[in-house]
């Protein structure tokens, strides 16, 4: 996301800063830009395909790999069906233009059903929500925060995250520009953050309750007439569904659930409702519990009953040069919801993966469908994912696994064969994940610092040979994808981008800037969407979207605000500039861009509506905490990643940042001082931290960084990953996303 100077010398990396020429990250610079360096650099990075054998390790050739890959895969699947092949997909797959693509056709190609993703312990309530409202998973609104004047942030830490689903660097800047404008910032979360202690106000709230607070700000709102009118009432509907569903949650129960005064409720509501620019925003806190998906939806809600969706100020939907939505509902990958269900607990399917919580099982289940080969792509879902120890046991016991990662991490151990891509600064980079929730419309190229050696494969090319392995047959669809894949391979993930690039919305265009409300568009987008079946009237709008005789509108470029260009966009333009091109503020785009049925957005889609009358149903039971008892959440640290980085020193030195929050009360009742070393338990699972005093956690909570790849934590004490304590039987039931947070643990002394 942000752009970088990298000074070198005689193919060493001197120094690595932010650049001050970037007209989108203006010289910003995170923890992970900072650890190039040592990625690059670290003997302990695997080079060359290497084996498992019962003398250890020992490297193999590329051809070597791939010959005993295709022999196992192909044996398993044939004597088991295509199920019995799982696949892995790790954050940072999504995060490179050419592992993104690659990583879909791998998918395609391997024809299963165990498919899983980081998506599932992470954002997987937000793509969920968006799918249902606006039509595709990728059209994820993000705050217009450097015009708004009113920021909500529910369970999120921007000030450390740097704005996840938000693009956003130099994040505090921003929240102060807010404040000096007039504008406020009010933060909502069971620990007053980093971001906390910056906003205007904070308020506590019970851990697992955020959706009785939504709730209740919309029942108040659309009750008390705070309803705003506008452009949006056109093409929504559902609102009498909505205001009828949510009159069970007053103020007074609100309070009651959430812990917040409702006065404190009510003057919150006033404000966001009242102010002409609002923003909701919420992230992991709200996402990984139980209730994470009404969490997601009801966010959207909020932003849309307030007049704050598609407004400037409010949430926006970006412009990216590479636009995957349309191209990707070509190609019916806009984020399926329900096409299957999982096996144990019955739980529906979202782009053709399954909740990760079910992985473990599906590898140790005697039925036919079970895995029994598994590929893993960066990723490590034995720190990451649920019940570690689990997930351990079951790839234990597989026949076959490939990894595909720069390392022989906690999950990848259990393979048999690994696969090692191109590290970072041995490829080109263009972020299409991060353009399409970033705040400013923006573009950047970087070119490879470093050519790769002989021995090194990009990632993307790992993948398309992956691919090929399960494409050798005389299917139409294999012979598709194996002509895709040619393809790709012949032109390169470069040669991919380039062409999406001259489809985006500031590529190749036959049709002169559009004046005027484009009437007649809606009207024929509205009576093809009717005539036709659902899925071919939504893939021909998504063609005439990326058709060069689109009528969308047509985006010149800018930078600082005046246009420079009016040429199409192309990769040759993107590397002529080095320092990225600025494309502006986000503007609205809607109804134009929605991809639901009939272009409208329905404000209380089924699956909604139906949790919403279970949760009303069912009395809520709050078990008062035993002796010792204290309810778990997560937080992010500077340093911590949920990744393999938190290996490098740069990134793990000083103070330990792997320590347990607790309110000084709590610790006084229990007999503890700063510093000392305490066990968390949940059932037989325990884990040991040294504790930290902090006045800015809620009495009754506990706070542990999440993300934490380590079998050991603060001063040697091991076992101090997080979701050692999480279970694989704690989800949402709308979406099947794993439960994260508000686990209740005990603590006590440590033995250690």
């Amino acid at each position: 996301m942000c752009g970088l100077k990298i000074e070198t010398k005689h193919g060493q990396v001197i120094r690595i800063k932010g650049n001050r020429d970037d007209p989108f990250s203006k010289g910003h610079l995170c923890a992970k830009a900072m650890a190039l360096k040592d990625i690059h650099e670290d003997p302990q990075r695997l080079r060359q395909p290497v084996k498992r054998t019962e003398q250890g390790w020992q490297p193999i050739s590329w051809e070597a790999a791939f010959e005993e890959i295709e022999t196992q895969l192909l044996s398993i699947r044939k004597l088991h069906g295509h199920d019995s092949i799982g696949l892995y997909l790790g954050n940072p797959s999504y995060h490179h233009h050419g592992s993104l693509l690659a990583g879909v056709l791998l998918k395609k190609s391997l024809q299963s059903r165990h498919c899983y993703s980081v998506a599932s312990s992470d954002h997987l309530p937000h793509m969920l929500a968006v799918y249902q409202l606006f039509g595709h998973m990728a059209m994820l609104p993000v705050p217009d925060i450097d015009r708004t004047d009113y920021f909500l942030c529910f369970g999120a830490n921007p000030l450390v995250s740097n704005g996840s689903v938000m693009g956003a660097p130099y994040i505090k800047k921003r929240f102060q520009s807010l404040q000096r404008r007039g504008g406020k910032l009010i933060t909502i979360d069971p620990r007053k953050t980093e971001t906390g202690d910056l906003a205007d106000q904070h308020l506590f709230i019970r851990p697992g309750s955020d959706h009785f607070l939504l709730l209740g700000m919309i029942c108040f709102i659309v009750n008390h007439k705070l309803v705003a009118s506008g452009v949006w009432q056109a093409y929504t509907g559902g609102m009498d569904a909505l205001v009828r569903e949510v009159q069970p949650y007053t103020l007074e129960r609100t309070e009651q659930e959430t812990g917040i005064d409702k006065n404190n409720i009510e003057a919150l509501t006033r404000e966001f409702a009242g102010a002409e620019k609002a923003v909701a925003y919420g992230r992991v806190g709200i996402c990984t519990q139980q209730q994470g998906s009404l969490n997601a939806w009801l966010l959207y809600v909020l932003n849309i009953i307030t007049g704050n969706l598609d407004e400037a100020g409010g949430i926006m939907f970006p412009t990216p040069a590479a636009d995957l939505g349309p191209l990707s509902a070509l190609i019916n990958e806009g984020g399926r919801f329900d096409q299957f269900r999982s096996p144990i607990n019955k739980l529906p399917s979202f782009d053709s993966e399954l909740p990760v919580i079910e992985m473990a099982d599906a590898m140790m289940s005697k039925e036919k469908a079970a895995i029994r080969a598994f590929i893993n792509v960066a990723g490590n879902p034995v720190l990451s994912t649920p019940d570690g120890s689990k997930l351990e046991a079951a790839l234990n016991q597989i026949e076959f696994m490939v990894g595909v990662d720069y390392y022989i991490n906690e999950t990848n151990r259990y393979a048999n064969i690994i696969l090692p891509p191109s590290s970072p600064l041995e490829k080109s980079q263009y972020n299409m994940t991060c353009n399409l929730t970033a705040v400013r419309n923006n573009a950047r190229y970087s070119p490879p610092l470093f050519p790769p050696s002989r021995q090194v494969r990009h990632d993307w090319e790992i993948l398309l040979l992956l691919s090929t392995v399960f494409n050798k047959g005389f299917s139409l669809r294999q012979w598709v994808l194996r002509g895709i894949g040619g393809i790709f391979k012949a032109i390169g993930a470069d040669g991919v981008l380039d062409f999406i690039l001259r489809l985006g919305p500031y590529g190749y265009s036959f049709r002169k800037k559009p004046r005027g409300v484009r009437w007649h568009t809606e009207m024929t987008s509205k009576i093809a969407a009717s005539l036709m079946p659902f899925g071919m009237g939504k893939k021909l709008f998504a063609l005439a979207q990326v058709s060069a005789f689109s009528s969308r509108f047509r985006h010149e470029y800018v930078d600082g605000n005046i246009s420079v260009l009016k040429q199409p966009l192309t990769l040759k333009n993107l590397k002529n500039k080095p320092n990225g091109f600025d494309f502006g503020p986000m503007t609205p785009s809607l109804p134009r861009r929605l991809l639901t049925k009939n272009k409208t957005i329905n404000l209380l889609p089924d699956i909604y509506l139906n949790e919403l009358q279970t949760l009303n149903a069912v009395t809520q039971s709050k078990e008062p905490l035993g002796e010792n008892e204290f309810i778990l959440i997560g937080r992010r640290t500077p340093r911590s990643m949920n990744s393999w980085l938190n290996r490098y020193d740069r990134l793990t030195k000083g103070k330990p940042a792997n320590t347990l929050y607790m309110h000084p009360d709590d610790a006084k009742k229990m007999g503890f001082l700063s510093d000392a070393r305490v066990t968390m338990e949940v059932d037989d699972q325990c884990v040991h931290a040294v504790l930290a005093l902090q006045h800015s956690i809620m009495r009754g909570v506990v706070c542990l960084p999440h993300g934490w790849s380590t079998r050991h934590g603060a001063d040697g004490l091991p076992h101090a990953n997080f979701n050692t304590l999480t279970s694989t039987q704690a989800f949402d039931g709308v979406s099947g996303v794993s439960v994260l947070n508000n686990v209740k643990v005990r603590v006590s002394r440590s033995s250690l």
